[in-house]
């Protein structure tokens, strides 16, 4: 380490004196996670070899955990060789916590579909991407894997009550539900 800039010291209690001088791994921030050691020993190794690296890694602070993400890019003199690593990092706390957030809410509406007594149905470009249970058993599949991929005009007449064509009437029904947002309608 030639140089740290103050944000990081700052944020863990650091003085210059701590990093400078010391291999990037044996940095006190890294102290207690091999993993993380590994890591950036590993990513030191590749960058020498001119690759540019990203990593995510996340360490412990002394009040929790903390992520932060990595960029190791190598700087080249004009002969081509490298001269120098430049290691740039910034926390990803925001993102991380909004990645939480995101997957706690996907699970919830997951549950939500899959246990909803009514037939649910996903479809793009007019074929069912996803169901739940419901209505795989209202439409008599025996699971959710045979109903992929089937359009719902193949599971009709060929014309619908009202006199429609059921590939055309499928058509307009998901055009209304793409344009509001959802569409509620019969079908046969």
């Amino acid at each position: 380490m030639l140089f740290a800039n103050a944000a990081p010291l700052k944020a863990l209690g650091l003085e210059p004196c701590d990093v400078e001088g010391k291999k990037f791994w044996d940095c006190p921030w890294w102290k207690g996670n091999l993993q993380a050691q590994a890591n950036i020993k590993k990513d030191y190794e590749a960058a020498l070899d001119g690759t540019v690296i990203n990593r995510e890694i996340q360490f412990q602070k002394a009040d929790g955990v903390y992520w932060t993400e990595y960029n190791t890019v190598p700087v080249f003199n004009d002969a081509g060789e490298i001269t120098n690593l430049v290691v740039e990092g910034r926390s990803i706390e925001q993102r991380k916590q909004a990645e939480l957030e995101l997957a706690a809410s996907e699970r919830k509406y997951k549950s939500l579909f899959e246990r909803s007594a009514d037939a649910l149905t996903i479809s793009t470009g007019n074929k069912f991407i996803d169901c739940n249970e419901a209505a795989f058993d209202m439409l008599g599949y025996s699971c959710k894997q045979e109903i992929m991929g089937v359009r719902p005009s193949d599971l009709s007449p060929a014309t619908q009550p009202d006199g429609s064509d059921s590939f055309e009437k499928a058509n307009e029904v998901a055009a209304v539900a793409f344009e509001k947002g959802w569409n509620r309608f019969e079908w046969y």
